[in-house]
């Protein structure tokens, strides 16, 4: 199931923006996906205590609100429902930069959201669609199916290679990375260097030659894939944001 809600304390404009998403979802979801508006929130509080009990594909999420700021619902949100997509919607321009250390998928402005809410629209029913994707890796212990935005890196290993996700599991597979790379780097893989490969989405942050991982990892990049590494993540970022 596919579920939009807004968090706005603004209930004149959240109720408007709550008719264009479901005017964007008729006209933009195919009837093979269940796909929900759910109820306007103004309370940062009320968010909390709906998604404790009810999963929340995608949030569109005002920043300047009282109680709680939209920052600080982001980051509880990102520690306890990270399958939750974040969508920041503000009035307040100088926003945008804060924005991404919470990693939202796009910055939405309220002054031009007539213009960038379809493109945005469509981009994280791509996104959706795409997540839901997976492959079969031939490991040592059967095959296993394994969706491409569970995989945090892959890393070589002799004659094998292991399969390193974000819920800590590894998968020890049969085969080298050279085997896997083309399928990967069509859903944001990138090889930085013969032994790892990673996940775009994964990264959270490039410190110098490394890349540091949202589960923590610190994996280096080699001098002769740097350069196009970073511009490879840049359009990615571009992409994004």
């Amino acid at each position: 199931m596919l579920t939009f809600a807004i968090c706005d304390d603004n209930l004149h404009f959240a109720d408007s923006f709550r008719r264009k998403i479901y005017e964007l979802c008729v006209k933009y979801v195919p009837e093979t996906i269940d796909c929900r508006v759910l109820g306007v929130f103004t309370s940062g509080i009320d968010l909390k205590d709906f998604m404790d009990n009810n999963p929340i594909s995608v949030l569109f999420l005002d920043i300047d609100m009282p109680e709680i700021s939209g920052f600080e619902l982001a980051h509880y949100i990102c520690k306890n429902h990270p399958e939750t997509i974040i969508i920041f919607v503000s009035s307040l321009d100088d926003f945008v930069y804060s924005s991404f250390d919470y990693s939202p998928f796009r910055f939405l402005r309220k002054s031009r959201l007539t213009e960038e809410l379809p493109d945005c629209f469509k981009k994280v029913l791509e996104k959706c669609t795409s997540d839901s994707e997976s492959a079969t890796f031939n490991s040592v212990d059967g095959e296993q199916i394994i969706r491409f935005k569970d995989i945090v890196y892959l890393e070589n290993d002799a004659n094998y290679y292991v399969v390193h996700t974000g819920d800590g599991n590894e998968y020890k597979c049969r085969g080298s990375l050279n085997a896997v790379e083309g399928i990967l780097r069509k859903h944001d893989f990138y090889r930085i260097q013969q032994s790892y490969i990673v996940s775009f989405d994964h990264i959270e942050t490039v410190s110098g030659k490394d890349v540091i991982m949202k589960t923590g990892e610190k994996l280096p990049i080699s001098r002769r894939c740097f350069n196009e590494f970073k511009s490879a993540y840049m359009q990615y970022s571009r992409r994004r944001f």
